[in-house]
């Protein structure tokens, strides 16, 4: 069932153009910046995008500008561990081509209060469909953090069967919906 699902918003994310990527990140990185969740984060763990999920270049900046702490997660064997990432210039390719800090500055996961995450599929439940490797789950697993998914709308998906090991999002931003758990 996931790995259906996974394959299909896969295809779907594939299939658009770059300009409606471009349109309908802005629109979802607008209203994180606009919103408390962003206002009140001291440190946040941010993804660099793969496949066209949603861009992250603009709270980078805004995050960067006003003095939080930004990290992005690295690859190591079958863990993600925190880099610092003091500019968006200073990035260099990892594991999976995803962009990691040219320089590991690692921090520990519990001085990161706002984790604003990619995903594949999510449900209204705040249930995530990711690559399948698990790498967020083990690693929300041991943090406190606000948990904040940014994805297209369609990625919205009915509901996802939640496994035992499986870390729900406390908030799913999409273009046309600002969603929070309660």
């Amino acid at each position: 069932m996931k790995n259906t699902m996974r394959k299909q918003m896969l295809e779907k994310r594939k299939k658009m153009k770059k300009e409606a990527v471009f349109r309908k990140s802005n629109a979802i990185q607008d209203k994180f910046l606009k919103s408390g969740y962003f206002r009140s984060a001291k440190s946040m763990l941010v993804y660099m995008p793969i496949n066209n999920e949603v861009l992250t270049e603009k709270i980078i900046n805004k995050a960067l500008e006003l003095g939080k702490m930004v990290a992005l997660p690295v690859v190591e064997g079958d863990v993600l561990v925190l880099s610092e990432l003091k500019s968006i210039n200073k990035v260099k390719k990892g594991k999976f081509s995803v962009l990691e800090p040219e320089t590991r500055r690692i921090i520990s996961p519990k001085k990161i209060d706002t984790v604003v995450m990619p995903g594949i599929a999510f449900d209204e439940d705040g249930n995530r469909i990711g690559y399948g490797k698990g790498y967020y789950d083990k690693l929300l697993a041991g943090m406190g953090a606000k948990k904040i998914a940014l994805a297209f709308d369609f990625q919205i998906a009915k509901k996802i069967l939640k496994e035992h090991n499986d870390i729900p999002m406390d908030v799913i931003i999409t273009e046309k919906r600002t969603g929070e758990r309660t």
